[in-house]
């Protein structure tokens, strides 16, 4: 497996807000339509489907992360010799409440990814303060300036109802170079 070491400039500081998301909205809507008509209508159907997503919902709420992790974009070498490989990694230090965190790279040109599918993820423990990095193994195939990204990271609070996820980051391009000619006589 690629071993490398990330360079001294600590990368790339992403700043973004806790957002709810369309589905705990839906979550939240859903079961409190059902559980009122429920009780209205009297219809213990209508409460057994809605009171598991308010439910749900509630606890989403009450779990809401209060403090924003803190994420770090970076590449591990700034420059590249012919067949070498780089890693894009995010650093990311999960606060109160965070589950969830993913990377995802867009295709670039000329270059190939390891996972194949430019994606990686990890869950952490509900008391994890410890700084985790998700990673890309990244090999450029030409010579010349390889951009590798715009890249998008991803936390996610408790089942999903809240997110962190900042603008797509764009780090500078990495000069692929051939290797040197050895001199024989």
């Amino acid at each position: 497996r690629f071993r490398a070491a990330v360079t001294t400039v600590p990368g790339r500081r992403l700043e973004a807000r806790w957002r709810v998301t369309p589905a705990h909205i839906r979550a939240l809507f859903l079961g409190l339509l059902l559980v009122g008509a429920g009780v209205v209508l009297r219809r213990p159907d209508a409460l057994v489907f809605g009171a598991p997503l308010l439910l749900v919902g509630l606890w989403a709420t009450a779990t809401q992360p209060t403090v924003s992790p803190v994420v770090h974009a970076a590449i591990a070498h700034p420059l590249l010799r012919e067949g070498q490989a780089t890693k894009w990694v995010a650093t990311i230090t999960p606060g109160s409440g965070v589950e969830e965190a993913g990377l995802v790279l867009l295709p670039t040109p000329y270059t190939t990814f390891t996972p194949g599918f430019r994606a990686a993820a990890t869950a952490f423990a509900a008391d994890a303060d410890a700084p985790t990095s998700l990673e890309i193994v990244c090999q450029s195939t030409r010579w010349g300036q390889r951009p590798l990204g715009p890249a998008t990271v991803a936390v996610s609070g408790a089942f999903g109802a809240f997110r962190w996820e900042p603008e797509s980051v764009s780090l500078p391009a990495i000069p692929t170079v051939p290797l040197p000619d050895s001199f024989t006589a």
